[in-house]
């Protein structure tokens, strides 16, 4: 039973991270006995909201191998120097991200922003990515989790929106009917007109 998956209800004794959505192998980590109820909620909102999730330390080195990472990306996270790992963004958005995270780690405060990531299979997706600290019990931090989600098919279905709403526009004139189907400015001057 070592390959069962405690995001999908399966015993936490087990010892494994929730299964990748994708390729559904579980993944091994190191807990100490048996996980607890707060453990198990953690790795199902892991699952539920992330593609990825990496740790690095404060100095943008990626700290261990990250099963998410690889299932996305095709390949082992990049821990050969800081901010190595930075070679899965495209080029354009290589020094953004960083430039986020680097902010981050100096307020020691959580960011959020958007790039695209190489996947697996060699297109580059739409990812919202957030770095946040993970703090010890006395409150220092010791770690960030940077964690991503793929939001491609998002932004296509609402370009696709935009588009199809200035055609409507066009269509009309360029006069924005509203939510009610009226032209404002005819009802005002229909309204007005005399008797």
């Amino acid at each position: 039973m070592s390959g069962e998956n405690p995001g999908k209800g399966k015993d936490m004794g087990q010892k494994h991270h929730p299964a990748d959505s994708q390729t559904g192998a579980a993944f091994p980590v190191a807990l100490m006995g048996e996980a607890t109820t707060f453990e198990q909620r953690f790795y199902a909102l892991v699952e539920a909201a992330a593609d990825l999730v990496w740790i690095i330390n404060s100095d943008g080195a990626a700290r261990e191998d990250s099963p998410s990472w690889r299932a996305f990306t095709g390949q082992p996270i990049k821990r050969d120097g800081e901010w190595a790992w930075l070679n899965i963004l495209a080029p354009d958005d290589q020094k953004l991200l960083r430039d986020a995270c680097m902010h981050a780690i100096r307020a020691q405060q959580p960011c959020q922003t958007e790039c695209r990531l190489l996947r697996r299979d060699g297109v580059y997706r739409t990812c919202s990515v957030r770095l946040v600290p993970v703090r010890s019990s006395d409150g220092n931090r010791c770690e960030w989790m940077g964690i991503a989600r793929d939001i491609t098919e998002q932004r296509l279905a609402a370009a696709k929106r935009t588009r199809r709403l200035e055609r409507e526009q066009e269509a009309r004139g360029g006069v924005d009917l509203g939510p009610s189907g009226i032209d404002p400015h005819r009802l005002v001057a229909d309204l007005n007109a005399p008797g």
